[in-house]
């Protein structure tokens, strides 16, 4: 499923709603309809994203995540409400990371008797962020707080995606506080999943576990190894991104795991540049020749496209073929811009293919090659190669060069 079907959305640009997921238990969301990009520049995103944090109202009041400081005070008046005149007790940090953790320090300015609860290595990384010490108090796996009839029981999840990461349990009302876990950054006016589509809950579930949760696929692997062991009983898992999972917990789990096991199919995706088109026909020859020969192929002019899709496409994909023109004797820069967010996105066990076009030196190609090699990609042969237009017998000796590659 192509993430294309957007939300009519012109005057929305930024929401805040308030969602009651229990009576005394709530989510705070914000929902960014004008924001291209997710993590700076690493993520594109189609149409916004969406942030949450929860407030849990017992005897001890409790801030499960916070949101970027740039938030702030939209969600702040918000909190400020559902307090009614009530102080918060305790603010859980699962992740450092500023979408998560950006407004930490202004909500302990507003309650200052407020206690902090993360990882140890969240606490290291709280200082390095806030430099303050704060009344910090280190939580791990099985560990609890009790907040009046609510426990709060804490699950490190190291690596999924940084090692700060932890996952907040509410025994009673068995939901799951999972932050990145889980996530995606769908924008739709809706608490829970059971309003949207499967299809397109797992599309966008998929596309944001491979651009920010894929590198650490093993991590995701032995930490989900060790919270099935558990035995916990999950009704609800709220994420800090996207939408509240209550119908399709046991389906989003499914391709987790499927994820970890990192199977690809037979698929290919061509990716290229070019600056006189000779490298886009020949881009445009092998998406044939591949289709011949059974592969269901992606392909991908880099400076058209969203990264983001790109990489999504390539956690399933046993095949990479990669193209680029000469520009100084160098990659040309989308080129070597991708390689770089491929070799940080640690993909395994995929086979490679470099071709491309050039004019007076074919020196970028064995650059090119020797960098995917340094990607853990499995390059195929050598360089398929062509000296400016390809002319009808180069097209020829392309397509018969892809055949005996792939032999």
């Amino acid at each position: 499923m192509i993430l294309s079907d957007k939300i009519d959305s012109e005057e929305m640009i930024l929401m805040i709603r308030v969602n009651k997921i229990k009576d005394n238990i709530y989510q705070i969301k914000v929902i960014d309809d004008e924001t291209r990009s997710f993590h700076g520049c690493i993520f594109p995103v189609l149409d916004g994203a969406s942030y949450n944090c929860y407030l849990v109202l017992d005897e001890q009041v409790t801030l499960i995540d916070t949101v970027d400081d740039v938030f702030f005070a939209e969600v702040f008046v918000e909190i400020k409400k559902i307090l009614n005149g009530k102080n918060i007790d305790n603010v859980i940090i699962n992740h450092v990371e500023p979408d998560h953790s950006g407004s930490f320090a202004l909500i302990m300015k507003e309650f200052p008797n407020a206690k902090a609860y993360t990882s140890k290595a969240g606490i290291k990384a709280m200082h390095n962020q806030f430099f303050k010490d704060y009344e910090y108090h280190v939580v791990g796996t099985n560990d609890s707080l009790n907040i009046g009839k609510y426990d709060l029981l804490f699950f490190e999840t190291p690596l999924v995606h940084w090692p700060d990461n932890m996952w907040t349990y509410l025994k009673e009302e068995e939901i799951l506080f999972s932050n990145d876990a889980f996530g995606q950054l769908l924008i739709d006016d809706v608490l829970y999943d059971e309003e949207i589509t499967l299809d397109k809950l797992l599309a966008y579930s998929k596309e944001y576990y491979a651009n920010i949760v894929w590198p650490n696929n093993k991590s995701v692997k032995a930490t989900l190894a060790k919270f099935i062991a558990l035995d916990w009983k999950i009704k609800i898992i709220a994420p800090a991104h996207g939408i509240v999972l209550k119908k399709y917990i046991n389906q989003m789990i499914e391709q987790y795991t499927e994820f970890t096991e990192n199977k690809t199919e037979k698929k290919a995706v061509v990716i290229y540049e070019s600056i006189w088109s000779n490298t886009k026909i020949m881009a445009n020859l092998i998406t044939d020749e591949l289709k011949e020969l059974g592969f269901e192929v992606k392909e991908y002019q880099i400076s058209k496209s969203r990264i983001s899709e790109i990489i999504t496409e390539l956690t399933d994909a046993e095949l990479l073929i990669l193209g680029t023109g000469n520009h100084n004797n160098c990659l040309l820069p989308p080129i070597a811009d991708f390689l770089e967010r491929l070799k940080a996105s640690r993909f395994e066990g995929r086979k490679a293919i470099v071709f491309g076009s050039y004019g007076w030196s074919p020196a970028p190609f064995n650059d090119l090659k020797n960098r995917l090699i340094d990607a853990k990609f499995e390059v195929l042969g050598e360089p398929i190669i062509n000296n400016y237009t390809p002319s009808n017998e180069a097209k020829v000796n392309i397509a018969e060069k892809v055949d005996e590659l792939l032999k």
